[in-house]
């Protein structure tokens, strides 16, 4: 018998990829998470979405065998990257060796979904934080079209996305990397868009860019960049943005983040990356607010791939411990806002700054408190 999720699918699309049948889809739920529904009428109860599902079958948890502290020696690609540029240095490597990657894209609706590159000029598509849940659509069989090919793949997503794709494919590939990142959860994609619409009701423009970890004023001061079609720019650290208010203290957030069970040590995927916040008390060369990535190697695979980049970056050897001071998410999950619940039903019917405002009252002080701590690596809550 198939099992219902409420309130614990991830939205990751495995069960969706899997049914022969076609009875399950993935759409938004009342609070514009995305989310398998199932159409018991195609259902023949065959069992094979619940053991794609991470949540009920979990999948095998790897490493870490090394980690480092690096950033690419490329200055471009580092001004253009959130953290140190690591990743686009690893797609680029898959894609020079005839490869595909998989990640995270803005579309043109300013939606987060999940595409396909080949070349080397779309990496940028990929690069930078979304702060959002991502689409996965058709990945999954995608991602399984090319290895069944022969080609190499690299595939980038939250925890639980690389967790329902080896789901999904339940074997292993030699030609498949995993890479995800330390995450703090994942903001509803309805919330971004009524924000973005108040963004673009104020400035009187449709928002071109989005860019949410600028680094015009260095990597250690978190700011939010909106660019419009009619050249007007809003930029505010993230202390004073509301969007990101509503992300750090946890109020925005998929239910499901609140008992993440794949963000954690041992990782599902081979390679794991993140910032690492802290640096400067480990690693004093790289103390300079360019900004500078954690890079956890959970497999062989991931070894071999990072060795490919390792003379265009940075890099020393560090340990996880060091790591989690600055980063505890990369062995466990947040704590929910206590009044998440409340948030959500506020933004049935009011705008997205009135219900974060209603939810969320702190003085000016206590989100420099608050943005300091997660910097540091203490908002687990």
């Amino acid at each position: 018998m198939v099992r219902k999720l409420d309130g614990f699918c991830t939205g990751c699309g495995a069960c969706a990829a899997k049914c022969m049948k076609g009875a399950i889809h993935i759409s938004q739920d009342r609070e514009g998470f995305y989310k398998a529904v199932i159409q018991d009428e195609k259902c023949v109860r065959c069992g094979l979405c619940e053991k794609a599902c991470p949540m009920l079958y979990e999948s095998e948890r790897m490493g870490p065998i090394a980690a480092f502290v690096g950033r690419s020696k490329d200055s471009s690609i580092l001004t253009e990257s959130s953290s140190g540029g690591i990743f686009p240095l690893l797609a680029r490597s898959i894609i020079e060796y005839g490869g595909y990657v998989f990640g995270c894209a803005w579309g043109e609706d300013l939606s987060a979904c999940h595409v396909e590159i080949s070349t080397i000029a779309q990496i940028p598509r990929l690069s930078k934080s979304k702060y959002v849940q991502s689409k996965i659509g058709n990945m999954f069989v995608d991602v399984k079209n090319r290895l069944t090919e022969g080609k190499p793949v690299l595939f980038s997503g939250t925890p639980c996305q690389v967790a329902g794709l080896k789901n999904y494919l339940s074997k292993e590939y030699e030609n498949l990397i995993t890479v995800d990142f330390i995450c703090h959860g994942v903001p509803s994609p309805l919330a971004f868009q009524k924000y973005i619409m108040e963004k673009e009701m104020q400035y009187g423009a449709k928002v071109d860019r989005v860019v949410f970890r600028d680094k015009t004023k260095g990597w250690k001061e978190l700011c939010i960049r909106i660019e419009f079609t009619d050249g007007s720019v809003y930029s505010l650290p993230a202390a004073k943005d509301v969007y990101y208010r509503a992300f750090l203290s946890n109020l925005s957030l998929n239910e499901v983040c609140g008992r993440c069970v794949f963000n954690s040590l041992p990782r599902t995927s081979d390679i794991t990356l993140g910032d690492f916040w802290g640096v400067e008390k480990y690693h004093e060369s790289f103390a300079d607010n360019k900004g500078v990535s954690c890079i956890v190697v959970n497999s062989e695979k991931g070894r071999n791939l990072v060795n490919c980049i390792q003379a265009e970056l940075q890099m020393e050897e560090t340990v996880p411990e060091k790591i989690l001071q600055g980063n505890p998410f990369l062995n466990g999950h947040c704590t929910l806002h206590k009044r998440r619940k409340k948030f959500f039903e506020l933004l049935q019917k009011e705008p997205f700054g009135i219900a974060t405002a209603k939810c969320l009252k702190p003085t000016a002080w206590e989100w420099f408190i608050e943005v300091a701590r997660y910097k540091l690596g203490l908002n687990r809550s």
